[in-house]
């Protein structure tokens, strides 16, 4: 599975929501408007996923499909991006 960062704007509780629907755990909340998904698709998949293309239904936002990464947060943060990228290892 590929991780992506999804980020909106604004706190956004719907699109948390709706994420946690869509992608029952594979997804973590990082902070009020950012996003960890892991998900077994594309970026453009994904993207269409989050706003078919009405643009708008969450406000401004953006996906980032990532692989290397670095910064400072929570352990739990990191423990859950290093189980994804196992998973996606071993899975």
């Amino acid at each position: 599975m590929a991780l992506f960062l999804v980020a909106t704007r604004d706190a956004n509780d719907d699109l948390d929501h709706e994420l946690l629907e869509q992608f029952p755990g594979d997804v973590l909340r990082i902070a009020n408007n950012q996003w960890f998904v892991s998900a077994k698709m594309t970026t453009k998949a994904l993207g269409e996923m989050i706003d078919s293309g009405e643009g708008g239904k969450w406000g401004d936002w953006v996906l980032v499909k990532f692989g290397n990464y670095i910064g400072w947060h929570d352990l739990d943060t990191w423990d859950w991006v290093e189980l994804k990228r196992s998973e996606n290892r071993h899975g």
